[in-house]
Formats: structure tokens, sequence, C-alpha cells
């Protein structure tokens, strides 16, 4: 294996937090504790970022001073890793009425090779929770977690190739995952709660795709199962795409095929100025 060096936020460097009660509630309780940030930069390789169970990183809802285009965690390394059953809180409601930038909770560059996120919680991003750019990346085990009313809280929305995510649960106000710009993706045993689906895209330009496969999701409540959207003006291509053995529940649209998608820069939100016009 690689190695990697622990940046723990709580609790001892020597604590091992990745999924198994070797504590009880008593060691949990006396590392529980809340951390306000501002954005920060992880710029370096081999870095492990550790928040074990009980604590919790949130983002300072300071609209006035928070730099433009700038998630809470931007990570520009190689073999960078998200550990620990704590939650990242994009402290959202305080951006979500404001028609202006609103911040996502984590970017990753589009030099970023090699990323995982295993056993967290994401919680009330302002914008997108997450925009991976990077190539390699797994998602291991995460719950994602927004109002179904807020806006532009896309789950995950995933640029780079080679991008697995598993076992993991996601419930928010916009896409669910957003395969965005992304070849050779796999999403696989995850449950969807509200939301706008298993998208991909929205396609423009001359993006190419290929390779996605959807395999045993489970939706509950959400506006659309399956759910593929292309501008008029895109020229790329997407092939090979596979959606297979989902269940839905309380779902208004099963799958839905947009080749007319529009966005609204009025609308705001996302951090490139746009953000989905319509309710579904």
């Amino acid at each position: 294996g690689v190695g990697v060096g622990r940046v723990g936020v709580g609790g001892s460097s020597d604590d091992d937090d990745t999924g198994t009660d070797d504590g009880g509630a008593d060691d949990d309780s006396k590392r529980a504790a809340t951390y306000t940030l501002f954005p920060i930069t992880i710029a370096g390789s081999n870095i492990e970022m550790h928040i074990p169970s009980g604590v919790t990183v949130q983002a300072i809802p300071d609209l006035s001073s928070w730099p433009v285009n700038k998630a809470l965690f931007e990570v520009q390394g190689n073999h960078v890793a998200f550990t620990g059953t704590g939650t990242i809180d994009g402290q959202g409601a305080a951006w979500w009425p404001h028609n202006n930038f609103r911040p996502r909770l984590l970017n990753t560059g589009t030099t970023t090779n090699t990323f995982l996120i295993k056993h967290m919680t994401l919680t009330n991003s302002a914008g997108f929770h997450m925009g991976l750019y990077g190539d390699h990346t797994e998602l291991d085990t995460i719950t994602v977690l927004a109002p179904e009313d807020s806006p532009n809280t896309d789950g995950v929305d995933t640029y780079g190739n080679d991008f697995y995510m598993h076992d993991s649960h996601i419930s928010v106000g916009d896409d669910n995952i957003a395969v965005k710009a992304s070849s050779n993706v796999l999403v696989k045993d995850c449950t969807f709660g509200t939301g706008h689906g298993a998208s991909i895209g929205s396609l423009a330009g001359s993006t190419n795709m290929s390779n996605i496969v959807f395999d045993t999701i489970s939706f509950d409540g959400g506006t659309n199962g399956a759910r593929i959207k292309a501008h008029t003006s895109a020229t790329g291509s997407l092939t090979d795409v596979t959606f297979k053995n989902l269940q839905m529940k309380n779902v208004r649209n099963a799958i839905v095929v947009d080749g007319s998608y529009t966005v609204s820069a009025a609308a705001g939100g996302d951090d490139d100025g746009k953000s989905d016009a319509r309710s579904d």
C-alpha cells in the first residue's frame, strides 16, 4: 500500500474509526466536538483526512467573507483519502435563500489522481456537495443529506474518469448523482431518497462519455429515477450506458431522456453560475 500521512480532526492521532465499533458510546462522547472552518486547500499527496465519530467539521456561514469559487475542502494532491464516521456540514441554510455564489463542500482538482471518501457523512452543502474532477475516485459507504427543497444541492457531480461509488445513501434537493464528463463509471448498491435521480449530464459541448453503469439502485421519494439530459448544442457522444436492477418507490418519473435541457444563469447557485431551471 501507499504510505499515508494522517491528519486527525478531533480525538488523538492514533484513533481508529473506520467503521468498526471498538470504543462504545463512552469513547465517542469523549471526542465529540464541532470545528467551524473557512476553506482549506489540501495540496500535498499521500494524505488521509480523518474525522472520527462524534466530530463535525462545518463551514462558517459567512456570506460576506467567503472566497468566491472556493469549496470548504479543495483537494489538489494525489492519493488523498477522507475517512472516519464523522460529518462535514456546509450550513447551507445561510446561502440557500440567495441567488449568488453558493460554495460546495468538496472539490477535487483536474490533476488529482486517486481519491477516496470512506464512511463519512456530508450534509447541508450550500451548493453541490462534491465536484470531483480528478481520475480514479472511490466513494465507499458514504451518506449525503440535504433538505428536499434545498437548491442545487447535488450529492455528487463527477467530471473525471474511472469513478466508483458503492454502498452509499444520497438524499438531497437536486441530482443525487450527476455524471457530467466522465467515462468508466460504476455506481452500485446505493439508495437514493429525495432528489432528481441518477443523472447523466447535462451533456454540452463536444464531450465524449462512455461505459457508465448504474447497478442495483433503490429509489424512494425522488423526482426521477434514471435520467439523461443534454443541451441541443451538444456535439459529443454518449455510448455504452447501462441502468439495471433498479427499484423505485414514490418516484414521479421512472425514466427521463431530455434532449433539450436548458439552464438559467439567472437562477444562480452553482459555482459556474448555472442551476437547474426546472423543478425536475
